[in-house]
């Protein structure tokens, strides 16, 4: 009886901690997150005036005497695009972070560092927080480069390798399919007014 008791005072106490421990992540990455920029503020008026403009569009297409089943599509189609043109924009963030932090950024060495009982290769940023290093390489220490602002935005100084150019294919590709559904959508909805 003394060991069921013992294992559940062990499992409350396992349980206990795990839960201390997700608060803390939770903490530290809401002191981590960036506030919004006016650039993100932009976007996100122009994604929400687009989204007014594709019902209003359909809408259109309804009042234009068509079938509710094009502008039906009209909305499946452009809420498609909508969410190609969300993807395309944080499809280009990447490659524009590797490219623009490591000229502009503050750059550092990983070090060494213990990190929530583990070591782990971390830096210490112009805000004096330690924070762990985005790819946890064993071996040798690496160059990192972070924002001044927004230290936990980091990327590892590579150079434009393979990586970066693979990103920056994807996001020509995802461009491409957005101009493709975007003139698609344009073309359900524009026999409806002829």
């Amino acid at each position: 009886m003394a060991v069921t008791h013992e294992a559940a005072e062990d499992a409350e106490r396992e349980a206990r901690e795990e839960r201390e421990a997700r608060a803390l992540r939770e903490r530290e990455a809401e002191e981590d997150a960036e506030p919004s920029t006016p650039a993100a503020l932009v976007v996100i008026g122009v994604m929400a005036a687009l989204g007014l403009g594709l019902v209003a569009l359909a809408a259109g297409v309804v009042i234009a005497g068509d079938h509710a089943s094009r502008a039906l599509a009209v909305l499946l189609t452009g809420a498609t695009t909508l969410l190609m043109v969300w993807v395309t924009i944080g499809a280009a963030a990447v490659p524009w972070n590797i490219w623009y932090l490591p000229r502009h950024g503050v750059t550092v060495e990983t070090v060494p560092t213990l990190i929530r009982g583990q070591v782990r290769y971390g830096y210490t940023a112009t805000d004096g927080k330690v924070r762990r290093a985005p790819h946890d390489e064993q071996g040798t220490p690496y160059d990192i480069a972070y924002h001044l602002k927004h230290p936990a935005r980091v990327v590892v100084c590579r150079g434009l390798d393979a990586y970066v150019w693979k990103r920056l294919f994807r996001s020509a590709v995802s461009a491409a399919l957005t101009a493709l559904l975007g003139w698609g959508t344009l073309g359900l909805a524009l026999p409806a007014f002829a």
